[in-house]
C-alpha cells in the first residue's frame, strides 16, 4: 500500500467514527429529554421552574419544580417541602 492509500483510510476511518460517535450522542439526547419529560409534573397552574441557591449540598445549583399550592419542590422526581431550601424563579 502506498501512502496516499493508507492517508485515505486514516480520513475514512476518522469520518466513520465522528458520524458513530454523532448518531451516539444524539440518541443519548433524545433519551435524556425523554426521561426528564417524564419526570416533570403535569399542572396547569401554580408551579414554577426554579433553581436551587441555598440547602442541602446535593441541591445547590439543581433546578426543581415549585408548587405553590401544595408548597413542594419536585427535584429529580422526589418531592421536598419547599421550606428547606433557597429558590429563585427561573
Amino acid at each position: 500500500m502506498n501512502k496516499n492509500s493508507i492517508l485515505g483510510l486514516l480520513a475514512a476511518g476518522a469520518v466513520i467514527g465522528l458520524s458513530a460517535w454523532s448518531i451516539k450522542r444524539r440518541h443519548d439526547i433524545k433519551k435524556t429529554k425523554a426521561l426528564r419529560a417524564s419526570l416533570r409534573p403535569q399542572f396547569t397552574n401554580g408551579c414554577y421552574i426554579v433553581k436551587i441557591i441555598e440547602g442541602p449540598k446535593w441541591a445547590v445549583g439543581e433546578y426543581g419544580t415549585f408548587d405553590a399550592a401544595k408548597n413542594l419542590l419536585l427535584i429529580e422526581g422526589e418531592e421536598f417541602p419547599a421550606g428547606d431550601f433557597e429558590f429563585i424563579l427561573t
